[in-house]
């Protein structure tokens, strides 16, 4: 991949993408520990919603792996100032730390939801969403293998491996954020964050009568939308001026 050829901007997105990410996993953690579940909180980690114990983990396992260690990953080659080498090798250590979360936040779910019986596995567009976002995850991780031993591999006269492989790990990271919104969507809606209904037009009025812990999850959701968008622009190839 060529990386070499990067605005200042970009890099700056990059870096704050990296600051993002990481503010995205304090939050997850703070909405998961949260005992208060009067604020809509998620009971903490000895806790758990619905009453299952240890769910809460799935939440922080998933946005470390599919947020802050894939933004490193993704950014590392182009962003890191260790050189091409070890740039590289730290790409494929977020590789690695962001697939061993993910399977622990997926096993962690599966594994509650059968050891209490309280809740079925499947059941939801997220619950789909995320088995296809995991399967693109380590098919691209695949791909990544193979277009490290066929470098010089050319389709008409391009390479094509390395520009696809990072087209297909920005795809992984849409995916990722889609799921991860959908899954905070739909904890917020079985939770319930409403609010008594008045005819106030104004849509800011009664913000203060919304919980803190569905403040705090729905804001941890637009900074994971708008760190994909850092993402995607520091890693933007534009055309020669």
């Amino acid at each position: 991949m060529d990386y070499d050829k990067c605005y200042t901007s970009q890099k700056a997105a990059g870096y704050i993408s990296i600051l993002m990410s990481l503010t995205c996993l304090i939050m997850a953690v703070h909405w998961a520990n949260g005992n208060t579940t009067a604020q809509k909180y998620l009971g903490g980690f000895n806790g758990g919603y619905y009453g299952v114990k240890g769910l809460n983990y799935h939440a922080v396992f998933m946005i470390s792996g599919m947020c802050l260690s894939q933004t490193h990953a993704l950014i590392a080659p182009r962003i890191y100032p260790f050189g091409k080498a070890l740039n590289n090798f730290f790409h494929c250590l977020w590789l690695a730390a962001s697939a061993a979360t993910a399977v622990a936040g997926i096993s962690t779910a599966v594994h509650y939801k059968n050891y209490y019986g309280k809740l079925s596995n499947l059941s939801s567009a997220h619950s789909f969403s995320g088995l296809y976002t995991l399967s693109m995850f380590f098919l691209t991780n695949i791909y990544g293998i193979l277009s490290f031993v066929f470098t010089d591999f050319t389709i008409f006269g391009a390479k094509i491996f390395p520009k696809l492989y990072k087209t297909l790990g920005l795809l992984t990271l849409y995916c990722a954020t889609m799921t991860i919104e959908m899954g905070i969507t739909q904890r917020d809606n079985i939770f319930g964050c409403d609010f008594a209904i008045t005819r106030e037009l104004d849509a800011a009025a009664h913000y203060s009568e919304i919980l803190r812990g569905c403040r705090l999850s729905n804001g941890m959701g637009f900074m994971i939308l708008l760190n994909a968008v850092l993402v995607s622009y520091a890693l933007w190839d534009f055309p020669e001026q």
